[in-house]
């Protein structure tokens, strides 16, 4: 019903403004990667909503202002079938075009936090939403504040648009909660990219004034608990690169919101370390190859070559040998455990894969000893493992988070290295994505296409809607390697059926994580030596 709906709305052309609304049960699959799960979802996958996908393709609607408004959790699933829910986008498949709708998405919550709701009286037969009260209140226009000035139709009229709310959501939301309980704790996260004069509510008459205080202290803004990603950054020595200004994650309650912010900083930090001193092994005979930290390896397959990976242990990890010759495709790496991940081998690049409790938590790359690239890579080896161990905790921690104003920053920290490792573009392309700025995906990808000895990630390709039309640029791989990337695959890419139905076996993880099902299920698409299996019986 939402699909239909949605489509005749999108094949109308006379609409400029739709608003998407769920309030419900919701999950997170990975950074980014959001699930609405409808009435019967733990038993029909077709229940259950892509917000991601959605998102996206949404971006190809031909609407100019589309709002998605989640008054829903974003918590990882607990239950193992929800967990590989995947969901299905709302929106239908367009050819991409030039007018590029401008997308404002409204979360109740942070990542990992419950979205709270409050009973009213029990007499009451229905639940308030404490995010969807504060939200309707104030498209009311309460005060001045969240509140603005638009010409239309030669006339000046008050309105209450997505750039006003913002800034007054953040604070009423907090402020309401702790009216309820001082132990709640909720922070919505509001992303905006519509411009002026986009708008939500127009107002019958000129909003009220703040009322006048004397003497009272304002109410504590929910910003002054934030805390800039810079100031992490800074704690590093990448203060002058890393220029995302983000809160780190939700307002702890008050009393323990000192000891809680000191632990989560000295967390954060202690995994950049960690990051940093993991190091993979630094060349093989063929120059490229991974390794695998933190979990035993039971295969591994590139895809389209016979007899294209070695697996063995060494030094206390494994490490998988593969021979690439003129092949840029995926390797499918199966874990003692049943899962297993699938990854873009890159010539002359060494990847270093963590795994903790079965889930592929970071990728890196580092050019082999033996290749062209070592030398410049030996001589900012430093600077590499900071900036990359950085971004990738950053992205783990659900705070890489980019406005418009600093996106030259950030893809300046990430161009001068992106060549040394190239995990850095793909965050870069996600990060520009998730705020709207195709202009910068595409600048991403042209940045990893001049480079003719290495081809681009898959998923920057996917981000760019560069898969069907490279236009002389070689990909590398055949899947996603984030998570997320997966959530943006549909029917109107050219590809193997088999992979888009992957999705369904993707588990909670920032990088691709497979279930055993998963692994079964692509290895043979993949993997010529299944299918010379299979042909044979």
């Amino acid at each position: 019903m939402i699909k239909e709906k949605i489509r005749s709305i999108t094949k109308s052309g006379s609409y400029s403004q739709l608003v998407v609304y769920f309030a419900g049960h919701g999950i997170l699959k990975s950074w980014d990667t959001e699930v609405w799960l409808l009435s019967d979802a733990a038993t029909d996958p077709n229940e259950a909503v892509n917000l991601t996908g959605s998102v996206s393709l949404a971006r190809q609607s031909g609407i100019p202002h589309v709002i998605f408004i989640s008054d829903a959790c974003r918590s990882l699933a607990s239950d193992v079938r929800l967990a590989q829910i995947t969901g299905s986008p709302v929106f239908p498949i367009h050819p991409v075009t030039s007018q590029r709708p401008e997308i404002d998405t409204f979360y109740a919550t942070l990542p990992g936090d419950p979205s709270y709701e409050v009973p009213a009286p029990q007499s009451a037969a229905d639940y308030r939403g404490i995010f969807t009260e504060c939200l309707l209140y104030g498209l009311e226009g309460p005060d001045q504040s969240v509140c603005e000035m638009v010409g239309e139709q030669d006339q000046q009229r008050w309105v209450v648009s997505s750039r006003s709310l913002k800034p007054w959501l953040e604070r009423e939301v907090p402020q309401q909660l702790q009216g309820v309980s001082i132990a709640l704790n909720q922070v919505p996260e509001l992303r905006v990219e519509s411009q002026h004069p986009k708008y939500l509510a127009m107002l019958p008459a000129p909003p009220p004034r703040p009322p006048l205080s004397f003497g009272n202290p304002s109410p504590r803004s929910a910003s002054s608990t934030e805390k800039a990603l810079r100031g992490l950054a800074g704690q590093h020595g990448l203060a002058e690169f890393f220029a995302p200004q983000v809160e780190i994650l939700s307002v702890p309650p008050p009393v323990a919101e000192e000891r809680e912010t000191a632990f989560r900083e000295t967390a954060f930090n202690d995994d950049v370390r960690l990051l940093a001193s993991l190091q993979g092994r630094q060349s093989f005979e063929t120059q490229t190859g991974f390794t695998v930290v933190g979990a035993r390896i039971s295969m591994a397959f590139l895809e389209g070559v016979p007899d294209g990976c070695d697996v063995f242990e060494e030094n206390g990890a494994m490490h998988v040998r593969v021979r690439i010759a003129e092949s840029q495709g995926s390797v499918i790496i199966g874990f003692t455990d049943g899962r297993g991940t699938c990854l873009a081998a890159l010539p002359g690049y060494i990847g270093t894969v963590m795994v903790v409790d079965g889930s592929v938590v970071n990728v890196s790359y580092t050019p082999a000893r033996n290749s062209p690239r070592w030398h410049d890579y030996e001589h900012q080896r430093d600077e590499v493992e900071k900036r990359r161990s950085f971004v990738a905790v950053a992205a783990r921690s659900g705070i890489l988070r980019l406005t418009r104003d600093r996106a030259a920053s950030f893809g300046d920290y990430v161009r001068q290295l992106k060549v040394l490792d190239p995990t850095l573009g793909i965050y870069a392309a996600y990060a520009y994505s998730q705020a709207g700025m195709i202009d910068e995906v595409e600048s991403v990808f042209e940045w990893m296409a001049l480079d003719h000895q290495v081809p681009v990630p898959f998923d920057i390709a996917l981000l760019a809607n560069r898969l069907t039309d490279p236009r002389g640029a070689r990909i590398a791989g055949s899947t996603p390697m984030m998570t997320q990337g997966w959530a943006l695959l549909h029917e109107g890419l050219s590809l193997d059926p088999r992979i888009l139905q992957t999705s369904n076996y993707t588990l909670p993880s920032l990088w691709t994580t497979l279930s055993a099902e998963g692994v079964a299920f692509l290895w043979p698409t993949l993997s010529p030596l299944a299918q010379r299996e299979i042909s044979a019986q």
